[in-house]
């Protein structure tokens, strides 16, 4: 029987399988370092270019901040302009409102009965002390008692489209005519340019009773929404109760959403709008009017001579409008 040494082969076989693996295994390294290579170039230039985009947008930003200084310079001194136009425009509305507040006195004035010797603005009595800049204090004088009520009452009178012709008046200017105007004995005055004689007691329980349906217009609202809210809730648990009110007076029971609460606000809304009229050419408010008289005299020594009442009237200007 031959016998052949199989060992040298085996041992090449063997050797060559290492040899391919070394190769395989060198081959991977490579291969890694290179995909390595690759990401690590790749990073690189994504980093430059958010770089340079970062410094492009740092550059935006330095801009931006540059742009938003020089706006709020702007605002500034577009504010400091409006602060001083807005001075000016109140100057010339309290210069205008000075002026129609004295034409107004002038009118109320009853001609050839009384006569002004001083209108005093923000002071508080007779002696000229510092008043409150609404304060106004009329000084005059008048031969008799009886003119100087009805200029009291003059100015007690708020005009009402007074220089409009009849067709043309407010219908609630209208209703204080009808109130106002009425024949009394003992008190005349004059509005505008013709000669009117005024109930003013009449005239000021009229102006009182339009401020008092204002006030119970909004009651019956108030008490409408709530009525409102309530039957909207029926059936809530005690604890839940306010709390579902509350809510449904801003929802469905809101004045102007809740349909039968609607005569109610178109009511208020009328006592709103007369009384804003029946105000809007308030000069003086009508019911803050004070007299007092400081002495009395004559206009000469000899017996006989006609007596001359000298006066103070303390009265409150409207704010200008």
């Amino acid at each position: 029987m031959i016998k052949i040494n199989l060992l040298p082969v085996k041992e090449a076989r063997k050797k060559e399988k290492v040899m391919t693996q070394l190769y395989v295994g060198v081959l991977a390294i490579i291969l890694a370092i290179a995909v390595m290579g690759l990401l690590a170039y790749s990073k690189n230039t994504d980093y430059n270019q958010a770089k340079t985009e970062f410094e492009k947008t740092k550059a935006d930003l330095d801009k931006l901040k540059q742009v938003k200084a020089d706006y709020d310079k702007l605002r500034a001194v577009q504010k400091k302009a409006q602060d001083q136009l807005d001075a000016i425009d109140k100057v010339k509305k309290d210069r205008d409102w000075f002026i129609w507040v004295v034409d107004k006195i002038s009118e109320s004035v009853p001609r050839n009965l009384v006569w002004l010797t001083s209108i005093g603005f923000g002071k508080s009595s007779r002696a000229g002390q510092p008043g409150a800049k609404d304060q106004i204090v009329i000084l005059g004088k008048s031969y008799d008692r009886d003119s100087i009520a009805v200029f009291m009452g003059n100015l007690s009178v708020i005009p009402c489209d007074d220089d409009k012709p009849e067709a043309e008046k407010a219908a609630i200017c209208r209703d204080r005519n009808n109130q106002c105007m009425k024949v009394s004995t003992d008190q005349t005055t004059t509005v505008g340019n013709a000669s009117q004689q005024y109930n003013f007691k009449e005239c000021k329980k009229f102006y009182a009773d339009k401020e008092d349906e204002g006030i119970q217009a909004q009651k019956k609202l108030d008490q409408c929404v709530d009525s409102c809210a309530k039957e909207e809730c029926k059936g809530q648990a005690e604890n839940k109760l306010k709390e579902c009110v509350d809510r449904q007076k801003l929802a469905a029971c809101k004045p102007t959403k809740a349909l039968k609460c609607a005569p109610d606000l178109q009511a208020l809304e009328r006592a709103k709008a007369d009384n804003l009229k029946l105000h809007k050419e308030e000069f003086i408010v009508y019911d803050k009017i004070n007299l007092s008289f400081a002495n009395q005299s004559k206009t000469s020594d000899k017996e006989g001579g006609i007596p001359v009442y000298e006066f103070e009237i303390d009265v409150q200007a409207t704010e200008p409008h």
